[in-house]
């Protein structure tokens, strides 16, 4: 008979650091994009829609990377649950 037991509490040690950095990650843009935002008004020339141009990126990469935790967040939870599910389901079957 084949066994396995699934770590649990590693995942969602992992899952709470990478949610650490993430949010550590908007803290410091929040401070940047404080910082840049009067950069159009303090610079003039080619370079000041350079900045908004690349702050309007990593404001959407960051957004983009928080959804995609979320979503990884609630695969990991729906994996957790369907294996759950299956030691219940083996257990019914064994006894």
């Amino acid at each position: 008979m084949t066994s396995f037991y699934v770590m649990h509490g590693e995942q969602e040690e992992a899952h709470n650091i990478l949610q650490a950095a993430v949010s550590n990650l908007g803290s410091i843009l929040m401070d940047l994009n404080h910082s840049l935002r009067n950069m159009n008004e303090a610079v003039q020339g080619q370079a000041a829609p350079l900045w908004e141009e690349q702050q309007s990126k990593w404001d959407s990469d960051y957004h983009m990377m928080c959804n995609r935790l979320q979503q990884g967040t609630t695969a990991v939870l729906d994996i957790h649950e369907t294996f759950l599910e299956g030691d219940r389901n083996s257990a019914r079957i064994i006894l």
